[in-house]
């Protein structure tokens, strides 16, 4: 009995394909206990190569990142917002014939127009807490050097004022919930994703099992072609020796020479379907076309009956549990309809008016100096304040029908996710039933297989006896070789039908790949020994 296990890397990076590879080889795999392994590809090998190469993992990783991508979306909404402004402005006046008087009348002749220079700066930062508030800080400069100003000994004006601001929602978007809903609503959108990576997996698993007992249920039809196709042909060359010694009529080798034809068609058929699985399997192992040529047989055996029959409508309840506790696309669905509510939750918020309370506090300076440079006067020089302010505004839509139109898309979107979930739940609970009772009946099928090929090899053996003998006709020993070689191709059948069993049980339970950390492990030995098929 072989007990190995696979686990592949899984990290905060899940599109780098080109990591997963490393982290794969990297694997702790518990040591086999069968001995040397027949060369060939494994069951161990071909789930780990699925696991690093299928384009459906890799695709579903991007998946991951997109999520991740969407969620630092909606938290940009409570990063601090840094703004600021600068500017200078410069205008001329001409100046009317009293004013030109006037300053005449002082003694200046050389000025003709009033030139006004400003100077502005501002520096802020807003921001949106998670509770809904809103809070801001604003710096703001000015700096007004006037001609006219200057000409009667009014120096450079700077001006510096420092204002606080705090928003206060009392309506709509007040309150944790209201303001984190898309948040929380993309977080769960982001856990979902990554359930639906071992999902994905748990699928690609499944159908490269699958796969995997094709290619080896193809390869021993096959073999059991040949080996028809090789005792007829022993036939064949019994049959003229006899002709020769004239101990029996030439007709009879044509009974036999049309068999040989049949078993040969019938071999070449064999050989296309085995090439057809072939290219299957290597597809569901994430190949490229022009290395599935090169793919080597499969080595595995099919799993034995060891134990006996798999117990029936006794372990289904238990099964049926643990599927619905451990069904990762399920959990994926519930964290999806978290994600729909949370959206729902901020829809109705849409409906409320916009009641939003805005305090203000600022400090303000002046500065009288020629040097308009030097800003920072401007506040430490006659500073006043505080001067405080307080608004209430109120905005409301007439009708209002953006809000109401995301409310019905969004209440339609959870009632989806809810069916969802409704119907995947009846669906695997029906699967495991069904799947239990299959993998019971395809034991009991093959038990009774296995005893048809033993009888039918002990009839062939008669019969050739009994026409050595004379007492049987050529036709009674092909009638024979065709229902032993019907019989062998029943039985393989019905152990790729067992293993595909097994596979597919463990599949509907949830147990085909598990998380460990941030890892995946998957039971080779379940999926080979039959006793352990429903161990977690």
């Amino acid at each position: 009995m072989r007990f190995s296990r696979i686990r592949s890397g899984l990290a905060i990076a899940w599109a780098l394909p080109a990591l997963l590879l490393p982290a794969l080889a990297a694997a702790q795999l518990a040591p086999s206990t069968e001995g040397p392994r027949p060369p060939g590809l494994t069951l161990e090998s071909a789930l780990r190569q699925t696991l690093a190469r299928n384009p459906n993992t890799l695709l579903q990783q991007q998946q991951i990142l997109a999520a991740e991508g969407l969620l630092l979306q909606a938290r940009s909404r409570f990063d601090p917002v840094l703004s600021g402004s600068a500017g200078r402005t410069r205008e001329l006046r001409p100046l009317r014939r009293d004013e030109l008087d006037s300053l005449r009348f002082a003694g200046i002749y050389d000025v003709a127009a009033q030139t006004s220079a400003v100077n502005q700066y501002r520096v802020g930062v807003d921001r949106t807490t998670e509770g809904g508030l809103g809070l801001g800080t604003n710096v703001a400069v000015t700096s007004a050097n006037d001609s006219a100003q200057t000409v009667s000994g009014i120096p450079v004006q700077t001006s510096t004022r420092v204002s606080f601001t705090l928003r206060v929602p009392l309506a709509r978007s007040s309150g944790r919930e209201a303001v984190t809903a898309e948040v929380d609503a993309a977080t769960e959108e982001l856990n979902a994703a990554t359930l639906e990576l071992a999902a994905t997996n748990a699928q690609n698993l499944l159908v490269a099992t699958l796969s995997y007992w094709e290619v080896l249920s193809r390869q021993r039809r096959v073999e059991i072609a040949r080996t028809a196709e090789r005792r007829i042909l022993d036939l064949i060359e019994e049959m003229r020796r006899l002709i020769a010694a004239d101990q029996i009529p030439r007709a009879e080798l044509e009974l036999v020479l049309a068999s040989r034809a049949e078993r040969s068609a019938q071999r070449v058929g064999a050989e296309q379907a085995l090439t057809e699985a072939r290219r299957a399997l290597g597809r569901a192992l994430g190949l490229p076309a022009q290395d599935i040529a090169s793919l080597p047989p499969v080595a595995d055996e099919f799993p034995d009956l060891t134990g006996g029959v798999p117990p029936g409508a006794a372990a289904q309840d238990s099964l049926e549990r643990r599927a619905i506790e451990l069904r990762t696309d399920l959990a994926a669905l519930r964290h999806r309809e978290q994600a729909a509510r949370r959206r729902l939750d901020a829809a109705r918020n849409g409906l409320r008016p916009a009641v939003d309370l805005n305090f203000s506090v600022s400090w303000q300076g002046l500065s009288e100096s020629t040097d308009w440079t030097r800003f920072e006067r401007g506040f430490n020089q006659s500073r006043q304040g505080p001067a405080t302010g307080v608004t209430l505004g109120i905005e409301m839509p007439w009708a209002n029908q953006l809000a109401r139109g995301a409310l019905l898309a969004r209440a339609a979107g959870f009632d989806a996710a809810t069916i969802r979930i409704r119907d995947l739940e009846s669906g695997i609970v029906s699967n495991v039933a069904v799947s239990l009772a299959n993998l019971r009946r395809s034991a009991e099928q093959l038990q009774a297989a296995g005893e048809a090929v033993e009888r039918y090899r002990i009839s062939l053996a008669n019969e050739q006896t009994k026409r050595r003998l004379g007492t049987a006709t050529t036709i009674d020993v092909i009638n024979v070789e065709d229902r032993l070689t019907s019989a062998l191709l029943s039985e393989v059948g019905l152990r790729q039908a067992y293993a595909s069993a097994i596979a597919q049980l463990r599949f509907e339970i949830g147990a085909l790949v598990r998380r460990d950390g941030e890892r995946f492990d998957v039971r080779i030995d379940a999926l080979l020994d039959p006793r352990r098929s429903l161990e977690d």
